[in-house]
């Protein structure tokens, strides 16, 4: 008994040896800190030498807290969640915790799961970084209770962006720091791992993309680092591709539209005006081409270009993931596939917006085979008759303006689809014409006059190709412009000026049609027509009436229009000048007056392109 005694005293004597050693080692540097050092930073550095020397065992501590002794395990949530625990230590309880991830129980360590969970990672080097990421995939697939938290965790990481170095100039939204990308790749990754292991995780996924999606108004950078990472999930998730295709889709629309094309041809045309004007100095340097566009654009433009910019990069990346110019033909049809559903469901029934089309322009462009279908498609929705007609209207327009414009529709195409528009026109005014109803009338005719549109507007746009010879002649004279031009529906009435005028020029040289004299009577007769509303009836003007709109018109966004450049085609030639070919003076008169009350409504945003 007396040795036992003996040998506990020896015992307590040695810790307060140790206790004493301790402070002794730190008493000069808390007493007599150094100038460079303050005396707190002294207890910090006491308090890691300390710590670090203790070994930490998470199993021990969960152990603990099962059997009741709740402290250490209290302290080490409160630690974690708080953001509180040193980098070493966390690196360490991320490691144990990941060998130890599906031992955890649902009920009594809920509260480590959430600790984990609302842990700030952004300091974490890589290494670290990539354990806390597979340890909140590990918590999330062994605890399905955890799924929608961790979900929720790694959605919210799609928005990092990096704090902005005042010292370097920031890059393009569109484009991620090496720190930006190494997150969102293994946010992506990790969402992709969870539904890999649970696939009913796919509507809380899509519910949480959709409530975290950044509102309209934050920063480019950070929209576009989110919709890339978003684009690049489709890429992974075969299943979410069309919802998730639908969001990006949805948000390009809603950017668009706050973006009129006035105003960036406004800014456009200011840009370039002031990058032809010498500097103030006399030292002949001016803007940078684009430059003032940029500047003068509207917060909405600057992220629309961006989020444009990324869609078509990743869309370039489906289509050709060597790089090599390969086309990966099957997943390039997946893809149409899934777009042309998006389209259809957001695009056509918002028939104002000037850029986010480009999307779909841009890969029916890789290949003949996805432009003849993407034809076909609009066509048939011209002729359904139980569509709405503005519906149809709109399809109508899409389809000339996809036949002017994309490169990869030759001309044999666009005989083919003026002979079957052309076809239909006339069948149109044959039922008129047996019905004994022909009377011209906006609101009851409105597919018809889109259709006529549409004719007078690609074979003006494209006439160069067609030249009036013997190989081409035949064929133009088989459309018989002359019966529609003169029919009872007049559909030079309800047409753009600009086409109905530049239609007139080329189908005269041609000798295809008379159509001045019909130009002039309506502009006699340019009254006011009553249409039907969802709000009743309503009085539009001439002006009004013609609201039609060419969805692809000139690109004016500077940085995506490098991938729309390659396959857009710019009007080649002048409009024909109907002056040369008058037979009297009259006529040179008549067609003077009409080319005057056209050159009026020549403007970007109804423009045509015949100019451009």
């Amino acid at each position: 008994m007396a040795l036992d005694t003996w040998r506990l005293q020896q015992r307590e004597q040695g810790y307060q040896d140790i206790s004493i050693t301790l402070r002794t080692m730190a008493l000069p540097q808390l007493m007599s800190p150094s100038i460079l050092r303050r005396a707190d930073s002294a207890k910090k550095s006491l308090s890691v030498t300390f710590e670090d020397s203790v070994p930490f065992d998470l199993k021990s501590v969960l152990q603990e807290a099962d059997q009741g002794n709740t402290g250490p395990y209290d302290e080490l949530c409160q630690e974690i969640a708080k953001g509180i625990m040193q980098l070493s230590r966390l690196s360490e309880v991320l490691e144990q915790l990941h060998s130890c991830a599906g031992e955890l129980c649902a009920e009594r360590h809920v509260h480590l799961v959430r600790a984990v969970l609302a842990c700030s990672w952004h300091h974490l080097p890589e290494p670290a970084l990539l354990r806390y990421f597979s340890v909140v995939v590990l918590l999330a697939t062994s605890q399905p209770h955890s799924a929608t938290d961790a979900i929720k965790v790694l959605v919210h990481a799609l928005q990092f962006v990096s704090e902005p170095d005042p010292l370097r100039e920031e890059p393009f939204a569109g484009d991620l720091t090496d720190e930006e990308r190494r997150i969102h790749t293994l946010s992506v990754q990790s969402l992709a791992a969870i539904l890999g292991v649970i696939p009913m995780a796919q509507e809380p996924l899509l519910q949480t993309i959709q409530q975290r999606t950044p509102y309209l108004k934050k920063s480019a950078r950070s929209q576009a680092a989110f919709f890339s990472s978003v684009l690049r999930l489709a890429a992974l998730l075969p299943s979410a591709r069309l919802p998730l295709l639908r969001l990006v889709y949805q948000r390009l629309v809603r950017l668009d539209l706050l973006c009129p094309r006035d105003q960036l041809a406004a800014a456009a045309a200011e840009a370039a005006e002031d990058a032809q004007t010498p500097g103030e100095e006399g030292d002949g340097e001016g803007k940078e081409e684009g430059g003032a566009a940029a500047a003068d654009a509207p917060d909405e433009a600057v992220t629309l270009d961006a989020i444009m910019t990324v869609t078509l990069r990743h869309m370039e990346t489906v289509c050709y993931p060597d790089g090599a110019g390969q086309l990966d033909w099957p997943a390039t049809k997946l893809l149409y596939a899934d777009l042309i559903k998006v389209f259809e469901e957001v695009a056509l029934p918002t028939p104002s917006t000037a850029h986010a089309q480009f999307v779909l322009f841009w890969l029916a462009g890789r290949r003949l085979a996805l432009a003849e279908h993407l034809i076909d498609w609009l066509w048939r929705r011209v002729q359904n008759p139980q569509a709405a007609a503005v519906l149809r209207q709109t399809a109508a327009l899409y389809l000339g303006s996809f036949l002017a414009r994309a490169k990869i529709v030759n001309i044999n195409l666009v005989q083919s689809s003026l002979q079957v528009m052309c076809g239909w026109v006339h069948r149109y005014l044959t039922q008129q014409d047996s019905a004994a109803r022909e009377r011209a009338d906006f609101s009851v005719h409105r597919p018809f006059y889109a259709v006529c549109q549409t004719v007078f507007y690609v074979f003006a746009f494209r006439h160069t190709e067609m030249p009036p010879n013997e190989t081409y002649l035949p064929f133009l004279r088989s459309l018989n412009y002359e019966r529609m031009v003169t029919s009872q529906l007049n559909p030079l009435r309800f047409c753009l000026p600009a086409v109905v005028q530049n239609f007139a020029n080329v189908a005269r040289h041609y000798q295809l049609a008379y159509c001045y004299t019909v130009i002039e009577r309506n502009n006699r007769i340019r009254i006011p027509v009553v249409v039907s509303t969802a709000f009743g009836l309503k009085r539009l003007s001439a002006e009004q009436l013609y609201s039609s709109y060419f969805p692809f018109d000139p690109y004016l966004l500077k940085h995506s229009a490098s991938f729309i450049k390659p396959c857009y085609r710019e009007y080649e030639g002048d409009p024909i000048d109907s002056d040369s070919e008058s037979d009297s003076e009259d006529d040179e008169m008549e067609a003077d007056a009409a080319a005057a009350a056209a050159s009026l409504e020549f403007s970007y945003a109804v423009s045509p392109g015949f100019k451009h």
